[in-house]
């Protein structure tokens, strides 16, 4: 009889052979980054890929084998991750690790515009859902690690102060 030895690893343990740093929850966060960089993932089987499946009241039509991305992990065996940890000493996640190093860099960055951006604003109980529904769409113009670029970044920094800036010009209309 063949033994295939499927391992019951968790991305803990996974993020643990790949010397992911951190807390627990980084660390997996960083396994699964890596493992999706080096290209262990599919095509998702419930939803085909498109991020969608049926509805539901709570959450949309979000799929959820893959929480909306369309993809998903490949089975982590023994063999696998040791080629993932062969592929990464090898240094294949060199491109991934820079493109990590400039996403941190850019929320630095964008860090105190976001400070900004909420002392300016005027908080009120009665509007909170609203103001909350605003600094969410323009928090989510900061991209991800696949979506940076430096025009991106240069649209986020101006969006925020923008937006304050907008909501100012309209609160000092009205009070006048």
């Amino acid at each position: 009889m063949g033994s295939t030895s499927a391992v019951a690893t968790t991305w803990l343990g996974i993020a643990t052979t790949l010397g992911c740093p951190g807390d627990d929850r980084r660390k997996v966060r960083a396994a699964q980054g890596r493992m999706a960089a080096l290209g262990y993932t599919r095509e998702c089987r419930r939803c085909g890929g498109g991020g969608n499946y049926s509805y539901c009241a709570s959450h949309g039509t979000v799929c959820f084998g893959c929480n909306g991305s369309g993809k998903e992990f490949v089975r982590v065996t023994a063999k696998i991750l040791a080629e993932a940890k062969a592929r990464q000493d090898a240094g294949e996640l060199e491109g991934y690790f820079a493109r990590c190093r400039a996403v941190n860099e850019a929320r630095r960055a964008l860090a105190p515009l976001v400070d900004q951006y909420l002392g300016a604003q005027q908080w009120k109980p009665t509007h909170a859902r609203a103001q909350a529904r605003a600094l969410r769409a323009i928090l989510a113009k900061i991209p991800t690690v696949s979506e940076l670029t430096a025009g991106r970044v240069e649209a986020a920094r101006n969006a925020l102060p923008g937006s304050a800036r907008t909501r100012n010009y309209a609160a000092a209309a009205v009070a006048a």
